[in-house]
């Protein structure tokens, strides 16, 4: 309130509850955290948008080193990242990154195997070096059936999901893994299995505090301030009204600087 923020904590291990007063506050806790920490000091429990890429991974054989020993330097670390640019809008990308099985321990593929453990270690080993894990990753917009729900907690606000995507949103998707599914298999590298994570199940989160929506409310502005608490920004992807299929660090990086600029020319 006024021209300064008042910052409450509590002491996980002790319980002791400390107060802290600031001219301006911002908040880069994570999408799903910082909306919980700021709706609730709104005392503001209601529905809010959620923006999650749609993500699964194949396993894949890499038939160029089938049955080769794996090089020294190989590692299970990202190798190689593709991008697709569908034809039907090239600006909304798809990114594909390649992984390797090496330094994993082998038991857990073969169990995989429907084969007794002595056999199934036989094929592990032969197909170790050309395993190879590949990453579909998606964009993701707002709409009305992907949102959180905050509620009251004991000591912090709980937080439920429920992510749906309309049938044409799926059917783009399909039709793109397809795309690069038949991409792949004329670089020799040939897709045995899709797994796919679930409903918001990418890992990665942004658009629970909007800057603009037409179907929830709006509690920021572009520069990353609350519309109900002036002095009190947020600077990581919470904001945002798009999340890009990947590469999200640099991007999260930048605009957190950026915030934290905006908000030191307001101290002058």
């Amino acid at each position: 309130q006024g021209t300064s923020v008042e910052v409450r904590t509590r002491d996980v291990e002790s319980g002791a509850e400390n107060r802290f007063v600031a001219a301006k506050v911002v908040v880069c806790a994570g999408a799903l955290n910082s909306a919980r920490l700021l709706l609730h000091s709104l005392q503001s429990y209601d529905s809010v948008p959620v923006l999650a890429n749609p993500y699964h991974y194949l396993a894949c054989i890499n038939l160029q080193t089938f049955g080769r020993a794996a090089r020294d330097r190989r590692h299970s670390m990202a190798q190689l990242l593709g991008v697709y640019c569908p034809p039907d809008n090239p600006a909304d990308v798809c990114v594909f990154p390649f992984f390797s099985y090496r330094s994993l321990l082998m038991f857990k593929l073969v169990k995989e195997f429907p084969l007794p453990p002595r056999l199934g270690m036989l094929v592990a080993r032969s197909l170790l070096s050309s395993f190879t894990i590949v990453g579909l990753w998606h964009s993701c917009t707002t709409g009305k059936r992907r949102f959180a729900k905050i509620e009251p907690g004991a000591f912090m606000p709980k937080l439920s999901f429920t992510f749906e995507m309309e049938d044409e949103w799926q059917q783009r998707i399909h039709q793109r893994d397809t795309q690069i599914k038949a991409f792949l298999r004329s670089l020799g590298v040939i897709p045995l299995k899709a797994v796919d994570t679930g409903p918001a199940g990418g890992i990665h989160y942004a658009g629970t505090l909007p800057s603009k929506s037409t179907d929830f409310r709006e509690f920021t502005r572009p520069s990353g301030q609350l519309r109900d608490m002036p002095n009190v920004y947020c600077g990581d992807s919470a904001p945002w009204n798009f999340l890009p299929a990947k590469g999200l660090s640099f991007t999260l990086m930048a605009n957190g600087l950026r915030v934290a600029r905006h908000v030191a020319g307001t101290l002058k």
